[in-house]
């Protein structure tokens, strides 16, 4: 893991180590260690990018929720969220009506499995999913 981090960055090299590696016994001094140190603390900076880009890319994973939003769904799946819901209204996709927090009004919510075949199979035909209409 360190490896593929570091990437072309070149690791610290001590003569003495590496003089001990072939067998052969060498007392360094911290002169003989010096240009090695330095140049490994002048690619610091470009290891610490490095870092931050991978830091960056686990925050930017998605965590597997039980249900999504549209908003959430058509942010994943690169739509809009007016085609989402939609969907959803045209029985294309299984889909609830849940009360939202907001304004007490309700909105659709999809499960994770229905996100996943609609990523994988995009919307069924119109009406594959519609809700029986209430009866009065």
């Amino acid at each position: 893991m360190l490896e593929q981090l570091l990437g072309n960055c070149e690791v610290i090299k001590n003569p003495v180590r590496d003089a001990a590696e072939s067998g052969e016994i060498v007392y360094g001094t911290l002169d003989d260690l010096l240009p090695s140190i330095v140049s490994s603390l002048v690619q610091l900076p470009l290891v610490l990018s490095k870092l931050e880009q991978l830091t960056a890319s686990f925050a930017q994973q998605k965590t597997v929720k039980e249900a999504y939003s549209t908003a959430e769904i058509a942010e994943r799946l690169g739509k809009a969220e007016f085609t989402v819901r939609e969907w959803c209204r045209l029985g294309q996709c299984k889909a609830d009506k849940r009360k939202s927090y907001r304004g007490g009004k309700k909105q659709w919510m999809i499960s994770h499995e229905e996100f996943l075949r609609l990523d994988k199979e995009g919307p069924a035909p119109m009406g594959t999913y519609r809700r029986p209409s209430p009866k009065y």
